[in-house]
Formats: structure tokens, C-alpha cells, sequence
């Protein structure tokens, strides 16, 4: 019965120190986003600090919530980051919502990226169409208008 009791206790003491380093972490990760996000009021565009918030949205984020005319408006000093970001989301993490802007970019040819992503989908997918309407209105190809 001792034992028991004792080792019941070892365990009680084990979920609290889970429980506080949980707390911790939590509390490091709000920091770190709040000094993020008051870094971005104060040195970024407000095209950067868009395409930033969007992205950070998750499940909120969908195709219609990109448009070209985003990138118009960073700095100079912000496109390269910018168009990494974009880049490497649409093509490494999937995110196919990001379809708009790839025409736009500069660093990288975003249409033959959209092609190449467009040629991988199934024929039924959704994103297929999106990426279709975006390559239609990129380069006027009737090909792609039929896509839809």
C-alpha cells in the first residue's frame, strides 16, 4: 500500500512538471509572436504584412484569399524573402492557394511552376481548376480556359 501511495505521488509530481513545462512554452511561443508581429507593424509593407497574415491563417486561407496585385506592394528590400516564402510554399508545403501570386514573381518563372503543378493534379481536382483560371489569366492560353 506504501509503494503504491509513493509512486502515485512520483507520478502526480511528473504530470505537474509536465503541465508547468507545457505552460512555459506556451508562454515563449505568445511572446515570440507578439515581438514577430510587432516587428512586422513596424519595418514591413503593408503588402508583406498581408501575404504574412494570410499565410499564417491555415484553415482560413483559400485560393481566393491571393491576388496578384499583393506583391505590388512590397519593398524592394522584401521580394526576395517574399518570393522564397511563396515559392517554397506553393512547390514544398503544398499550398496551391498561393497559385495567384506565382505569375507575379520575379525570382522565379511561376507560370512554368504552374504548369508543372497543373500537369501532377488529378483531373477532378479542384485546385487542377484554380490553377487553370490562374494560368488562363497569366497567359490567355484558351487551353486553360477549358479547364475549367
Amino acid at each position: 500500500m506504501f509503494l503504491f501511495f509513493r509512486t502515485d505521488h512520483v507520478v502526480m509530481r511528473i504530470l505537474f512538471g509536465l503541465v508547468f513545462v507545457s505552460a512555459i512554452f506556451r508562454l515563449v511561443a505568445l511572446i515570440i509572436k507578439e515581438r514577430r508581429e510587432k516587428i512586422l507593424d513596424e519595418t514591413h509593407s503593408s503588402a508583406f504584412k498581408e501575404i504574412m497574415r494570410v499565410a499564417d491563417s491555415g484553415y482560413l486561407r483559400s485560393y481566393q484569399s491571393f491576388y496578384p496585385e499583393m506583391l505590388d506592394g512590397l519593398y524592394d528590400w522584401e521580394r526576395k524573402e517574399t518570393e522564397d516564402f511563396i515559392w517554397s510554399s506553393f512547390h514544398d508545403r503544398g499550398y496551391l492557394d498561393m497559385a495567384p501570386l506565382l505569375p507575379k514573381l520575379t525570382r522565379y518563372d511561376g507560370v512554368a511552376g504552374l504548369k508543372e503543378k497543373l500537369s501532377s493534379l488529378d483531373e477532378d481536382n479542384e485546385q487542377r481548376k484554380n490553377i487553370a483560371r490562374v494560368l488562363y489569366a497569366a497567359t490567355g492560353d484558351e487551353k486553360y480556359n477549358m479547364i475549367h
